[in-house]
């Protein structure tokens, strides 16, 4: 007789990308199920008529995992309502209360964790 655990059911957070071809990222621990989720607070932050968008261009971001340390660092900025993140294409579009959070302080929260990040021009 097999007993299987739940342990054994488990999914390995290594895994989460494995079989992903845009991941290519060794360190890569999970997914950013969150992704649409985070789009969503973002549209819904730009609706207050106070608040401020700024577009941010991140290079180094291979999975889902680099977007979630990049949206975690920048909802870290005091001032920051809303971050969605993408690496796919390499972006970062983060709402701010007014005269709070400058694009300075999100450029060094990024940089911060090794990626390369500047405010994007249109």
């Amino acid at each position: 007789m097999w007993i299987l655990t739940l342990a054994a059911l488990a999914v390995n957070p290594a895994q989460a990308c494995e079989g992903d071809e845009k991941c290519t990222d060794e360190k890569c621990t999970m997914a950013n199920p969150s992704a649409e989720s985070d789009a969503e607070q973002v549209e819904a932050a730009q609706a207050e008529p106070t608040a401020t968008t700024v577009v941010l261009s991140v290079s180094g971001m291979k999975c889902g995992a680099c977007s979630a340390k990049v949206t975690a660092a920048l909802e870290a900025v005091d001032g920051v309502t809303a971050a969605a993140v993408s690496h796919e294409d390499g972006t970062a579009e983060v709402v701010v209360a007014p005269d709070t959070a400058t694009a300075d302080a999100l450029v060094a929260a990024v940089a911060d964790l090794g990626y390369e990040v500047a405010v994007a021009t249109e």
